[in-house]
């Protein structure tokens, strides 16, 4: 079974029943294919329409390479391609030895939030 969600603006995009869950896809040009899955179908249509609302007004981010980067690949990078060039590479090379073992560096960076406390 699959269905279409039009919006307001006429875009579409596809929702279809797998097993027991609601596979979203939405392709729109421009923009690589999106797909996710929800246990509910309202919570699948709410998807849809936010993220197509998101991508018509620009706000769309393409999050595959910073879901396939872990926090600790970003900062062996960091660490072995601009450290050395640093005035005090050397002790920040250390600091960051110490947050790769960090167990929070096992993240992907697409998982990463700031926290801000003013």
């Amino acid at each position: 079974m699959s269905q279409v969600c039009h919006n307001e603006k006429g875009n579409m995009a596809t929702i279809r029943k797998r097993k027991n869950s609601w596979q979203v896809l939405i392709r729109r040009k421009g923009t690589p294919p999106q797909t996710k899955t929800f246990a509910t179908y309202s919570d699948a249509t709410k998807y849809a329409q936010e993220s197509e609302t998101n991508i018509t007004k620009g706000l769309f981010q393409d999050l595959s390479e910073a879901q396939q980067t872990t926090l600790a690949d970003a900062l062996k990078r960091y660490r072995d391609e601009v450290c050395p060039l640093r005035k005090w590479g050397s002790l920040q090379r250390g600091k960051i030895n110490k947050l790769i073992r960090n167990k929070i560096s096992a993240y992907s960076l697409a998982r990463i939030t700031p926290v801000w406390k003013w």
